[in-house]
């Protein structure tokens, strides 16, 4: 019984780290992302500060447009899942400087959204992890 509660266990945390990671993509934007990694000197850190917000607004927005898609077609969701992570990964092309804050702040969404990528899936319900609703 344990073996076949987990795979939909692995879908859940899947799932649920493309949300955080994906949301936390397009709230970056609420803040303007060149600034906010900067430290108010985007003009140092980034060249093209529009691919900046076009690539976070873009890039989370993939990863829960996936997650919508995933209750019809999990394949295509994986690949929205993957294209966001690599997309919100692309910011790195845009920086000139390289600080602490900027890096973080860019690869961890992105690695997390990659990650999980190959494990999306429809929400499983309690059911299908083996316990009661």
């Amino acid at each position: 019984m344990a073996v076949a509660s987990e795979a939909p266990r692995r879908r859940r945390w899947a799932d649920l780290v493309v949300i955080v990671a994906g949301v936390y993509a397009i709230a970056t934007t609420a803040w303007s992302p060149a600034e906010f990694f900067s430290g108010g000197t985007s003009h140092e850190v980034a060249r093209e500060t529009n691919w900046v917000f076009a690539a976070h607004v873009a890039g989370g927005g993939l990863a829960l447009l996936g997650l919508a898609v995933a209750f019809r077609d999990t394949t295509v969701a994986r690949v929205l899942v993957a294209l966001g992570g690599l997309l919100y990964l692309s910011t790195l092309l845009t920086l000139v400087q390289f600080p602490l804050g900027a890096v973080l702040s860019i690869v961890v969404p992105s690695l997390m959204m990659l990650a999980a990528a190959p494990f999306v899936g429809p929400m499983p319900s309690p059911e299908e992890e083996g316990r009661r609703r």
